[in-house]
């Protein structure tokens, strides 16, 4: 069955009307607008929203379609990201953010395996140093389009803390990502 367009044009509408409403809400109360659009998703979400309301709101013939629209969305939105970054700013700095990004994924890993040794009851049986090794890189990887956000919106991209962050948060997430 396939998705008829005008569900899906006013899906997508709801799902950007609301993104804004609570980033403007975020803003209001301080934080970065990305924070109040997470927000609004999980709200949009099976988290917060009884599964009746997300099935009539998100039938299943339009959840593939928005699906691939928001992935179109984050890969163009990285693509910008990418194309803003001025690599020639952090000449000589390959050592810090090289150590930085190691740091920042590290500690979040190694926190995620001890993590993991608390969660054995939802360990799949015999799979004891897989689920370790899963829950440290599901730990450390990094919502690098969130930081890249977060930046953007404070006015840090462009500066040089910004930059350290970027560079260290896209080394550490292919990391991470690899190792997943």
């Amino acid at each position: 069955m396939t998705a008829h367009p005008a569900v899906l044009l006013l899906d997508l509408a709801l799902v950007v009307a609301l993104a804004w409403l609570f980033g403007r809400v975020a803003e209001r109360l301080g934080q970065p607008a990305v924070i109040g659009e997470i927000v609004g998703g999980i709200a949009l979400g099976p988290t917060l929203l009884p599964a009746q309301a997300g099935d009539v709101l998100f039938p299943a013939e339009v959840r593939g379609p928005l699906s691939a629209l928001a992935n179109i969305g984050v890969i163009l939105f990285m693509f910008l990201v990418g194309c803003e970054f001025d690599r020639r700013a952090m000449r000589g700095q390959g050592w810090a953010t090289t150590t930085i990004a190691f740091a920042a994924t590290l500690v979040p890993f190694g926190l995620g395996v001890v993590l993991a040794t608390g969660l054995g009851r939802w360990e799949p049986p015999g799979r004891h140093t897989e689920f370790m090794l899963f829950m440290g890189t599901a730990m450390a990887v990094t919502a690098f389009p969130v930081l890249s956000r977060v930046l953007r919106d404070r006015g840090m991209a462009g500066t040089p803390v910004g930059r350290q962050a970027l560079a260290s948060a896209a080394i550490g997430g292919a990391l991470a990502w690899t190792l997943l």
